[in-house]
């Protein structure tokens, strides 16, 4: 017999209800890059857009797919932006964009402010895992880089932890 993974959306939506209770007042982020682990984020997005607040991708093209079937919400964008066609892609779509090194930076501050429309950061910290993120020292600096952008809607602090059980 194979394995098979069978996604209820009544079963979703009481997780997502009990999420809610467990963190009052404060937004949801779903996420479903892979096309929600492989389980059809588009078939998820009636269920999702009830009860989240935004949805997590980690590509362009995951995020484009949801535009596409005609998720209007907020959208974040894991895996940043690395030229002008990814920014352009991304603020065309209105991503929330994720900010994980110096070179992503760079690129949106060397940007020309006035054909940006005000957008939503993410910057990530690097809390241990080492794959990804601003460490500690560098952090403050970062966000107060991308808060100088004229088109900088707001920044969010993010980080992925290192170990789950600690």
């Amino acid at each position: 017999m194979k394995t098979r993974a069978l996604i209820r959306p009544a079963a979703l939506a009481h997780n997502l209800q009990i999420v809610r209770s467990l963190a009052p007042g404060l937004p949801v982020l779903a996420m479903v890059k892979a096309d929600a682990y492989g389980h059809g984020a588009t078939a998820l997005l009636p269920t999702l857009q009830q009860r989240t607040d935004a949805l997590g991708v980690a590509r362009l093209a995951e995020a484009a797919a949801l535009r596409a079937a005609g998720y209007g919400g907020r959208l974040l964008l894991l895996c940043g932006v690395s030229d002008n066609s990814e920014l352009d892609a991304a603020l065309t779509m209105q991503l929330d964009i994720l900010v994980h090194d110096g070179g992503q930076l760079g690129l949106l501050a060397g940007r020309n402010a006035a054909r940006n429309p005000p957008t939503h950061f993410w910057l990530k910290l690097d809390s241990g895992m080492h794959r990804l993120g601003f460490v500690p020292a560098d952090y403050a600096a970062a966000v107060a880089a991308l808060r100088a952008l004229p088109w900088c809607a707001s920044v969010t602090g993010m980080t992925h932890f290192a170990s789950a059980d600690e």
